[in-house]
């Protein structure tokens, strides 16, 4: 199946993501059944549980996607962002899918996920701050300049520039006076005596 056609069926990218978990379980197994010991599979382990992990987050997604009334206004952004998480997760886990034993993806395929993700990317950045909006989250917690509910990004970061107390004019060549004594001074004559100490 083309890559462009897999971005756009919900159920062969939960088929793809459940195979992949699969693929990875039974190379497991076939590993550890030929005397791999536990600790040389670990690695593979993690791997595995980062596969079945990305299966289930997209399968509950999925599965609450279609509880949506089919007119509801949500569905199109929300349906963007599980192919943007399925797509993602190809992307970061290309080598899994060069790996399977059917239907291993090509280099190409590869490079046209790539090209797919940026394009939804795209898609989805003039939803992004709606989405994050909705969820309520007030400034202070989100601990952001970026997202910020008023705007103003550049005057917030310095703004908090200026309130780091290195920047400040009353209390920075203080601080860095403090820190010279403490850490730089030390080791520069120790330096220096060393050196004295061979002439």
């Amino acid at each position: 199946m083309p890559v462009a056609d897999l971005a756009s069926n919900s159920e062969a990218q939960l088929q793809l993501l459940g195979f992949r978990a699969a693929s990875m379980a039974a190379e497991l197994a076939d590993s550890m059944a030929a005397g791999q010991s536990h600790n040389r599979s670990l690695v593979a382990m993690q791997r595995l549980c980062d596969a079945h992990s990305d299966y289930i987050v997209a399968s509950y997604f999925r599965r609450h996607l279609r509880t949506l009334a089919p007119a509801s206004p949500l569905a199109p952004t929300l349906n963007k962002l599980a192919t943007l998480l399925f797509l993602y997760v190809l992307e970061q886990h290309s080598a899994d899918l060069l790996r399977l034993t059917v239907g291993a993806f090509s280099p190409a395929q590869i490079s046209e996920v790539e090209l797919l993700l940026a394009q939804v990317i795209e898609e989805v950045r003039e939803q992004a701050v709606p989405l994050v909006d909705a969820l309520g989250i007030t400034d202070l917690r989100l601990n952001s300049a970026l997202g910020r509910s008023d705007g103003k990004v550049y005057e917030n970061y310095l703004e908090w520039a200026m309130e780091d107390p290195l920047n400040r004019e009353d209390t920075g060549n203080a601080i860095r006076k403090q820190w010279f004594e403490k850490y730089y001074k030390p080791v520069l004559h120790a330096a220096k005596n060393k050196r004295d100490a061979r002439l």
